[in-house]
């Protein structure tokens, strides 16, 4: 019977190790099982992820895309501010072409009437000096009084050219530049 105690002895392991073998047991198979539905929701999202995206490549190609057109719309709205600026400009340092004809045409009558105005005062200084000293006071003191009017007018008249043809320079040059602009594009 010791025999049989000491073989039983040797062949047997505490109670209290068996229990915390058996406790480590399930603890390591409810880890398995954990580890196991980790595996299986990790499989799951990595199928859902593959059919729900797309290949890399792809997408750098379409940001790439994205990008060129992006330079493109900023480019384009370059150009359209720049295009607007010129045209606010142009119009703003322009005069109708109606209008810068219609100064020419007048500085160019008043070119004639100046013209005339200065024949008739040589035609009177001719008259005036082939008249003998024998007329009258009245009639000299007329002659003189139309021909002081005239000069006055004369002066007048310059006057407004010189303002007229200041205008039409300036209206010139203007139109002169919006032609240039224009047609040199």
């Amino acid at each position: 019977m010791q025999n049989h105690l000491e073989t039983q002895t040797r062949d047997s392991v505490p109670l209290e190790s068996h229990q915390t073998l058996e406790q480590q047991s399930q603890e390591q198979k409810a880890t398995i099982a954990s580890l196991q539905a980790q595996i299986a929701e990790l499989q799951n999202h990595l199928e859902t992820q593959t059919r729900d995206s797309v290949p890399l490549e792809s997408h750098q190609t379409l940001e790439q895309q994205s990008q060129e057109q992006k330079a493109a719309i900023a480019s384009l709205q370059a150009q359209i501010a720049e295009l607007q600026n010129h045209l606010e400009t142009q119009t703003r340092d322009s005069v109708p072409l109606e209008s810068h004809q219609t100064l020419e045409q007048q500085s160019q009558e008043q070119k004639a009437t100046i013209a005339s105005l200065q024949a008739q005062i040589a035609e009177l200084w001719v008259l005036k000096s082939q008249t003998s000293n024998s007329i009258s006071l009245t009639t000299y003191q007329a002659l003189q009084r139309q021909s002081q009017e005239q000069v006055n007018t004369i002066k007048t008249l310059q006057e407004q050219l010189a303002q007229l043809q200041t205008v039409a320079r300036i209206g010139e040059t203007k139109l002169n530049k919006w032609r240039n602009r224009t047609f040199s594009r």
